[in-house]
């Protein structure tokens, strides 16, 4: 075992509580546990901060964007930072969903020049025909 596999595999056991003799599934099982409670523990922030900025999002902030200055409420940062949020997980989708377009048609290519090859590999065989197996056999000749 490598030095890095054992710390890792610590690292997982002190992550998750587990102990390396089970089994595989088992710990699986157990991260992705750790993963959904991390996630609701994320949310719940979350939820906690839009209600304190709801409740309390009245007062008047300064902004200097570029050189121009602006007043505007704490609720309206807020609003433009959930919207600037939005907008770069949409460019990620998008992003995503590209290289997975590209990814799969260079596999399809692939795929394509070896169905090629073998088709060209089958025509370059030297093909006899049945009537020169049975001709060579024939003695009346």
């Amino acid at each position: 075992m490598s030095v890095w596999a054992g710390r890792v595999s610590a690292l997982d056991t002190i992550l998750t509580g587990a102990s390396t003799h089970w089994s595989r599934g088992r710990l699986e099982g157990t991260k992705i546990m750790l993963m959904i409670l991390l996630a609701l523990l994320l949310l719940a922030v979350t939820v906690v901060v839009v209600v304190a900025v709801v409740l309390d999002g009245s007062g008047s902030v300064a902004v200097d964007v570029f050189g121009l200055e602006f007043d505007t409420t704490v609720w309206g940062v807020f609003v433009a930072g959930v919207v600037t949020g939005l907008v770069a997980l949409a460019g990620l989708a998008a992003l995503a969903a590209g290289v997975r377009r590209i990814r799969a048609r260079r596999e399809e290519i692939v795929q394509l020049r070896r169905k090629v090859a073998e088709q060209e590999q089958e025509q370059a065989e030297p093909q006899t025909a049945p009537d020169e197996t049975l001709g060579a056999h024939r003695t009346d000749r």
